[in-house]
Formats: C-alpha cells, structure tokens, sequence
C-alpha cells in the first residue's frame, strides 16, 4: 500500500521519535502526474522522453525525502523490459548512475540503488558492480527475493553475486520467494526459519552473513508484501529469526 504525504509525513515523525533511520523508496508519491509506479524508473528505456520523466520523478523523490529528513533514498535503475542491445544498456546504466551521483551530492542524500535481475540484458550483478566502482557514491540496495529470483531466471549462484555485489553495499531488502509461479500468486512472502532451499527457497542467513560482512551497519529493511491472510506471528517469527542469526 502506498501512503499519502500526510500519512508519511505522520509516519516518519513517529519513527524519528524512535531514533530509527528513515529511508524512502522511490517513487516517493504514486501516480505522479498521470503515470503509475511501473513508469517511475524507467532509466534503461529507449525513448529519451521516458527517461528524463524518470529523473523528474526522481527529483520528486528526493525533494521530499530531504523534507523528511530520510537518511538514503532507494531506487531501481533497470525496470525497463523494452529489448535493448547490452552495448546500449550498458551506456544508458553509466548516465543513470552519474546523474543519480550528482543528484546525491545536490540533495546531500545517500542514493541506494536495487539490484534487480530482470532486464532483458543488463542484469548480471557484474553488470552493476561495474556500475559501483564508477560512482562510488552510489550504494548497493541488495534485495534478497529479486537477487534469489535473478538465480532462479538465469541460473545463477546466489552467493557468488553477492560476494560481488556486498563491497558496494548501503541496505537490504529482506524477504523471501520459492519460484516465479509464488512471486506472480503472492509477491513478498515474509522470511521465515521454516523456509528450505530443498523447496526452492533462497538462503537467507547465508545471503545475510555474507553480505553483512562487508559493511555490518547497512540498514536491514524487511519488505513482506502483507494480505488480509497474512500471519502477524508468522512475520514477527521471521523477523525475530534474522535478528537471532545477525546479533542484532
């Protein structure tokens, strides 16, 4: 569910109350201008026009997340799905990430990107680690389920891409999924110690230590997509689990 201003505004009050870091995941307001969530980070699209309504949605974004007082804003740079050489992928994810630094500087504010695997052809984590090492002022937002998901599409080692990926990371996104067939039915489906990689799963504490290592103080994020059916107690034990595993 998306919040309204005043809804988050009344939010991110009560969490400062609690000396807890508030982040913001563009888009930070949704439809914007006409144009749904899907269309907020279209920085690989083709067409220069959808590209630069991105960037303005983005600086959106940032505006009120520095109003907010937001430690990091997170943001996808690869949602386009339009078929694009890598060549020309590869160019179009270097200007998003210099402007996306400069950005970061203009607003004073941390810009986390998320890895995602879906793009036709920039996905490989190699791929955004090169991206990383270009402006280091960007930060990873490594997301346990797309990273499992970006394995389970292109038969990749979960763990190899992060090894890669951790130098850069700034956050995580925690939440778990066994296969594209549960993704599209339930979306998020909240971690939890019963989850087995035998069904499919992916290996969160694994994933977690190894990344952690790398930076022990990136925010740890949990990103449930919560239904009517949801079980309370089923996402508390989850989180509780992760925290037990991580000492924290």
């Amino acid at each position: 569910m998306l919040c309204t201003v005043d809804m988050y505004r009344n939010l991110a009050k009560q969490i400062a109350h609690f000396g807890v870091d508030l982040s913001v995941h563009h888009p930070y307001i949704a439809p914007w201008h006409g144009m749904d969530r899907q269309h907020s980070s279209q920085f690989l699209h083709p067409d220069p026009l959808v590209r630069a309504r991105s960037y303005e949605w983005l600086e959106d974004s940032l505006e009120r997340a520095a109003q907010t007082d937001a430690r990091f804003v997170v943001t996808h740079i690869a949602d386009s799905r339009e078929p694009l050489h890598f060549v020309s992928a590869q160019a179009l994810a270097c200007e998003a990430a210099d402007l996306l630094s400069k950005a970061s500087e203009r607003y004073s504010m941390e810009i986390h990107i998320e890895f995602l695997g879906y793009h036709p052809s920039f996905h490989h984590p190699q791929h955004f680690s090169e991206v990383f090492q270009a402006q280091p002022r960007l930060k990873l937002c490594l997301d346990t389920g797309h990273l499992h998901r970006w394995t389970q599409i292109h038969e990749g080692d979960e763990i190899a891409a992060t090894e890669l990926l951790a130098p850069h990371l700034g956050s995580m996104h925690i939440w778990n999924v066994s296969s594209g067939d549960e993704f599209a039915a339930s979306g998020h489906i909240p971690v939890h110690p019963s989850h087995s990689v035998n069904d499919g799963y992916a290996d969160i504490e694994a994933i977690c230590k190894t990344a952690l290592r790398s930076n022990p103080e990136a925010s740890i994020i949990f990103e449930p997509t919560i239904r009517e059916e949801t079980s309370e107690t089923f996402v508390t034990e989850g989180i509780a689990w992760v925290q037990e595993f991580l000492g924290r």
